[in-house]
């Protein structure tokens, strides 16, 4: 069994490189930038093998716990877990959740994420290759480590996945989401200004305590033993050894359970009743037109969909983020900063409105079956998914404004929004017309991603950003003459952005509806799931 799903896993990733040009150029792409950063971090491990063990200790624990939590975190927060072994496919077969896990286990190593933890456990395997003790503990603890990270995902995603069976849990899990993502961004802020502050910024600060810490809590079990048998505890060491066998089986026994329940309940959102909202503030805001319907029903699934409500409370953390470390340390001059965040607010929206066509579905058709022009179902799309962005911007602005107490700050900061979100708008709805490709559908929730699409979304999210900041140039150049101290280019941002902007935005929804309605059916095509 362990064979024929590796084998199927492989077959399933060729075929993914073969479905089209652009899954196949996104698939290059990804795995070169993760070669790029993957193998860099391989050869600075390494040489940590000549440093003191305090040195090592402190990088490499803290740094491998922290991937643990990396393998946790990014698939909720993020995107999801890989569905091309969706356990949920093999409940018609007469086969058992045991009989499957080993090979599910060891096929979530290939791929690119997959891939770079081998790269980098090994990696970390040299580095400790000290003396025979803690050589044979490296060589013990890396398969535990590895497969608890790949365990830790996996069972914590299905365990979630069974139980987020009706649409009203899959809205609730996508706020909890974004909220964890706000918050770990917010102690990460936090925690570095705290010890400073606490210990004055003269003196040195001691990492000793937080290396223990992380070293005794679960996610840094394996990667710890090592450099406790380095320095010659070996009894510390068998005993972090002995618990990260218990947590990778405690976890292997989780995932089971969680198999168990997808392989006999493979049906997803067909139980319970849910009240039915009503409302028609939308419409009455945006019209009865075809674009004001498209819009009104994308501004509602804002505050209904996980994905939409994660990335709706994620662009709430960007102001938090550049926001607190100036409050922490009471540096007024620093707070300056928080005019960054309206422009990166709608950038955020615009980079959103790109994988929103591919993620509509059904809905999608509908809108092609029923006659509806391209441009209408593009400026819906902006209407809609920009509104919450441009409030929350202007309300950045507007506290902006009282902290800051400068007017040419405040008028640079709405001219670089009103610049970069019409002109990321405009890009998005040219590009969600002209590249497509096959994702689960949005409102099953903050943790689906389909792996035909998660590296081509991507690099159109880098051709997002690269127009944007082509297009948004000269406002860009007149804010920095503006910060510089020029007075005429603060004043000139505002006509110049709003040209450019406006200019972005029209012609990204006509040439985009424009293409669309040349090709309905070859987009629909490219984003039917395989």
């Amino acid at each position: 069994m362990v064979t024929v799903l590796l084998r199927l896993k492989l077959t399933l990733l060729i075929r993914a490189f073969r479905r089209s040009t652009w899954t196949a150029f996104g698939m290059v792409i990804g795995y070169l930038y993760a070669a790029l950063l993957v193998f860099p971090l391989a050869i600075g491990i390494i040489a940590l093998r000549a440093a003191s063990v305090d040195l090592a200790d402190t990088v490499l624990t803290v740094g491998f716990s922290s991937l643990t939590l990396a393998w946790l975190v990014f698939p909720l927060v993020l995107s999801g877990v890989d569905e091309t072994m969706q356990p949920a496919r093999f409940a018609l077969l007469p086969v058992s959740a045991r009989r499957l896990m080993p090979g599910l286990l060891l096929s979530s190593f290939i791929g690119a994420p997959g891939v770079a933890l081998i790269i980098l456990t090994v990696a970390w395997v040299i580095s400790w290759s000290r003396d025979v003790l803690s050589t044979a503990l490296a060589l013990c603890c890396a398969p535990l480590a590895a497969a608890t990270c790949v365990l830790l995902s996996r069972a914590l995603t299905s365990a979630m996945s069974a139980a987020l069976s009706t649409r009203r849990h899959r809205e609730r899990a996508g706020l909890v989401a974004g909220l964890a993502g706000v918050m770990i961004a917010v102690i990460t802020q936090c925690v570095p200004l705290f010890i400073r502050s606490s210990r004055g910024e003269g003196e040195h600060l001691e990492m000793g305590w937080v290396v223990r810490v992380v070293r005794w809590s679960p996610l840094g079990w394996a990667w710890g033993a090592p450099a406790e048998a380095a320095r010659g505890d070996a009894g510390s060491a068998v005993v972090l050894v002995v618990l990260a066998t218990v947590c990778a089986a405690a976890l292997y026994r989780w995932w089971q359970w969680a198999l168990e329940r997808a392989l006999t309940s493979p049906l997803q959102g067909l139980g319970g009743s849910e009240k039915v909202h009503g409302g028609r503030r939308w419409e009455r805001l945006f019209g009865m037109s075809p674009a004001g319907a498209v819009a009104a029903r994308l501004a509602r699934a804002q505050t209904r969909e996980g994905q939409r409500v994660t990335a709706l409370v994620g662009m709430v953390a960007v102001p938090l983020i550049i926001l607190i470390p100036p409050a922490m340390r009471d540096t007024s001059g620093q707070l300056r900063f928080v005019a960054v965040a309206p422009p990166l607010v709608v950038l955020m929206a615009g980079v959103g409105l790109v994988s929103g066509t591919a993620a509509e579905g059904n809905r999608l058709w509908v809108h092609a079956v029923s006659g509806m022009r391209g441009r209408d179902d593009r400026r819906g799309r902006v209407w809609g998914g920009m509104v919450y962005p441009l409030i929350l911007a202007l309300s950045v602005v507007m506290v902006g404004a009282v902290l800051i107490q400068d007017l040419r700050v405040s008028v640079m900061s709405c001219a670089a929004a009103v610049a970069v979100g019409g002109i990321s708008a405009g890009a998005a709805s040219w590009l969600s017309a002209v590249a497509q490709w096959p994702a689960p559908d949005i409102s099953e929730g903050a943790f689906q991603m389909n792996s035909g699409g998660g590296l081509r979304s991507a690099v159109v999210a880098v051709g997002e950003l690269l127009l944007t900041a082509v297009g948004a140039l000269p406002v860009m150049v007149l804010v920095a003459f503006g910060s510089a101290g020029e007075g005429w280019a603060v004043w000139m941002s505002v006509p110049v952005s709003v040209i450019c902007g406006g200019v972005g935005l029209w012609l990204g929804v006509r040439v985009g509806g424009d293409y669309l309605d040349r090709h309905w059916s070859e987009a629909l095509q490219a984003m039917r799931r395989q």
